[in-house]
């Protein structure tokens, strides 16, 4: 009599937990205080899991200091993205989701020392940035995604350098040429 019950509870404690024990970095990123040259200033304790889809839709200056913290995406959304506005992003490992550190139109920053694992799409996608200030992309690990890292032609990354990426499902550097 007590087992159907007590299997229902089991399940929730095991299924749906877990998904409250996140925290959201949009969330933080909304409480974020300015520092230095920065207008928001995110330092992330390693000892908490986040969960992605933070959109910087803002032209201001961001910087998000992982510190080995875990960031889980979301199916089909962007994990961290830039689409206004400089977006330094540093020590992060973004597991899952559609796109591990996204770029868009103008948007500039500075990728550094993440690892990037398991995205459905692009590790890192830089796509019609801000081509007056840029985007770097250096010392990053990008292991099982579809397309480690992706581009469109004629803006580039300022620099692109001294990645490592593995088991790319279709290539590990890609760039569209829409012409």
């Amino acid at each position: 009599m007590y087992k159907i019950p007590l299997i229902v509870f089991s399940m929730l404690l095991i299924f749906v937990v877990p998904a409250f024990a996140y925290q959201s970095l949009q969330e933080i990123y909304e409480a974020a205080e300015p520092s230095g040259e920065y207008d928001k200033f995110i330092e992330l304790d390693p000892e908490v899991e986040y969960l992605g889809n933070l959109h910087i839709s803002d032209p201001i200056n961001v910087c998000l200091i992982g510190n080995g913290a875990i960031i889980h995406g979301r199916p089909y959304m962007i994990s961290i993205g830039a689409f206004f506005g400089r977006l330094d992003v540093s020590g992060c490992i973004v597991i899952g989701g559609s796109y591990g550190i996204y770029y868009s139109t103008q948007s500039s920053g500075l990728v550094f020392n993440n690892t990037i694992v398991g995205c459905d799409q692009y590790g890192i996608a830089t796509i019609y940035q801000d081509e007056d200030f840029g985007v770097e992309v250096w010392n990053n690990i990008i292991v099982d995604c579809y397309y480690g890292f992706y581009c469109i032609e004629e803006h580039h990354p300022v620099y692109l350098g001294y990645n490592t990426v593995y088991d790319a499902e279709v290539f590990r550097y890609a760039e569209f040429c829409p012409s």
